[in-house]
């Protein structure tokens, strides 16, 4: 199962940041502070959680239904705070989610890439944007192309690291 990168960032931020917790208490918290951007549920979260264990960076506590970050995790939470700042942002502005990137994009393929940011289906998106399923298909596709990726979770990190690079670095 591929776990998305979005959802891995999720939990290791929320670990890192407020302490250890069960998959129930975590897909709770995080869908309260992502405005369940995310769609975690407890299909999702355990793979995600257990995907994060086998990587070192979180661990089961002794009473065995609770995880909290390792120092390895919280180093790793602390480099990347920026991501699941910016999936916190996409409910509000997809346009300025995707930043950078933008200009390399149509208009279309920039409103297509900033949708697929949220984590929807590509039915939902159709929906959304009153297109056919092939259309977002095609749109999806080409910017892929465009951006030399191949998935979402690609252009996901593509942003996060866009992101990263444009934040003015503290002396």
């Amino acid at each position: 199962m591929d776990i998305p990168i979005s959802a891995k960032a999720a939990l290791l931020q929320e670990l890192t940041q407020h302490g250890s917790g069960s998959g129930a208490e975590l897909i709770r918290r995080i869908k309260k502070r992502t405005h369940d951007l995310l769609s975690l549920n407890e299909g999702s979260i355990y793979p995600a959680l257990a995907a994060l264990e086998k990587s070192g960076l979180v661990r089961k506590l002794a009473d065995q239904h609770k995880y909290a970050a390792t120092e390895a995790g919280t180093q790793r939470a602390r480099k990347h705070l920026t991501l699941l700042q910016l999936l916190c942002g996409f409910g509000h502005n997809h346009q300025q989610s995707i930043g950078a990137i933008q200009p390399l994009l149509s208009p279309r393929q920039a409103e297509v890439a900033a949708m697929l940011l949220t984590q929807k289906s590509i039915k939902d998106i159709a929906e959304e944007l009153g297109m056919t399923y092939g259309t977002i298909r095609k749109h999806s596709e080409n910017l892929y192309k465009r951006l030399g990726i191949h998935s979402r979770n690609e252009l996901i990190a593509l942003v996060s690291e866009q992101s990263l690079r444009s934040q003015p670095t503290s002396q």
